[in-house]
């Protein structure tokens, strides 16, 4: 047995793996501390860092580490499926409604600090709204609302919440929408949305996101600043069976001056 063979394919094997390990580490980090420089921005400018990051490796790699390109291409696809994996948890959020109702008919800016990427929107985000909104709630002349979705890294909602019946869903909603203060327009587009979206499960765990979470993962930047903010992000999770957690207390908000209400969701599967 030739001991210098084996040392010569031990020591590959050890740099590939610590190279593959620091690649991973370099794109996932890379990528993540550049998004959080420009957070909510789209995602053809997030796909674009993590090439800018992927270009960043192989030029290193062949440059300096004087590695064959053939070698690289399949090491940098090993690491984007370990980032996958190791990643911090990523969350969708669909459809978060933006409702604007400012006393008098006027123009308002809203820029959206989202921890993580802007996958739609409705009007074109850009680098913000600018919009003119009625004291009825019309945007532009033709929105109800902002729309957008978002694709978040590393949220992680509290862990009160309700078990409802999926039979119960729409009574569920009717009872305690209005209570957490939607109005009854806000509340109808809600249902409509959601009882289509939610598959039919026996029993859906649902969570709501607090004030921490919404300003950590979330944050709203409205000028004029609003007099009431109504902000209601749901987790909705499909169970086989009933299980007991804590509920929270629905404390309802009064609606006064220039308000902001949102509501949107994560389906978690």
């Amino acid at each position: 047995m030739d001991i210098k063979k084996i040392l010569k394919r031990f020591a590959k094997i050890v740099f590939w793996i610590i190279y593959l390990f620091l690649s991973t580490v370099f794109i996932g980090f890379f990528s993540l501390i550049i998004l959080e420089m420009n957070p909510g921005g789209s995602i053809y400018y997030s796909l674009a860092i993590i090439i800018a990051a992927i270009g960043l490796v192989i030029f290193f790699s062949t440059k300096v580490l004087k590695i064959r390109i053939r070698s690289i291409v399949i090491f940098l696809i090993l690491a984007f499926i370990a980032f996958i994996f190791l990643s911090p948890k990523v969350v969708n959020i669909k459809k978060p409604a933006i409702y604007l109702y400012p006393e008098e008919d006027s123009m308002v800016s809203v820029k959206l600090g989202v921890k993580g990427i802007i996958a739609k929107d409705i009007p074109a985000y850009k680098n913000g709204w600018n919009v003119f909104a009625t004291k009825e709630g019309i945007i532009d002349n033709k929105y109800d609302y902002l729309f957008y979705e978002a694709i978040l890294f590393g949220a992680k909602f509290p862990e009160s919440g309700w078990v409802v019946g999926y039979g119960e869903l729409r009574g569920w909603f009717q009872d305690n929408l209005i209570k957490l203060g939607l109005n009854e327009k806000e509340k109808n587009q809600f249902i409509d949305y959601w009882m289509e979206s939610l598959p039919e499960a026996d029993y859906y765990q649902i969570k709501m996101a607090d004030k921490k979470f919404l300003d950590e993962y979330m944050r709203l930047d409205i000028s004029p600043k609003p007099d009431t903010e109504i902000r209601l992000l749901f987790e909705f999770t499909p169970l086989s069976e009933k299980i007991v957690i804590n509920e929270p207390e629905i404390a309802t908000l009064e609606r006064n001056g220039f308000t902001v209400v949102e509501w949107g969701g994560i389906l978690k599967k």
